[in-house]
């Protein structure tokens, strides 16, 4: 990562991550055992798995978010417990990362799905 590259955690980090993602995006009707709303839509969103290697900077879309973390379509599998940065595509200037680590990976068709929980 560069200088101009923050890794934020907490709660601002998340809600500003979301400020952007969740934007027109509808709140899922079920709630199931969630304590977060959740909210569905396909904001654009860069996933960054390794910070040593930013030019490796992946172009993702968000499949689902809530408070608690996101989920989003990847070409390649991510194990479990792995630690990912991610952030909102920013029309103006750049967001900082948000830490998270990977809850599930699980094959569909559109590539792999992918659960993250924000570290906050």
């Amino acid at each position: 990562m560069d200088s101009s590259d923050v890794v934020s955690t907490g709660g601002l980090a998340v809600s500003r991550f979301l400020s952007r993602v969740c934007v027109g995006a509808d709140p899922d009707s079920y709630s199931g055992k969630r304590d977060a709303t959740r909210y569905t839509e396909g904001a654009p969103m860069e996933v960054m798995l390794n910070p040593k290697r930013p030019s490796r900077i992946s172009n993702v879309y968000m499949h689902n978010a809530s408070e608690g973390g996101c989920a989003f379509w990847f070409k390649k599998k991510i194990e479990s417990r792995s630690t990912v940065y991610i952030r909102a595509c920013a029309e103006e200037g750049v967001d900082p990362w948000v830490k998270a680590h990977c809850t599930h990976c699980t094959v569909g068709i559109r590539g792999f799905l992918v659960g993250v929980a924000f570290e906050v």
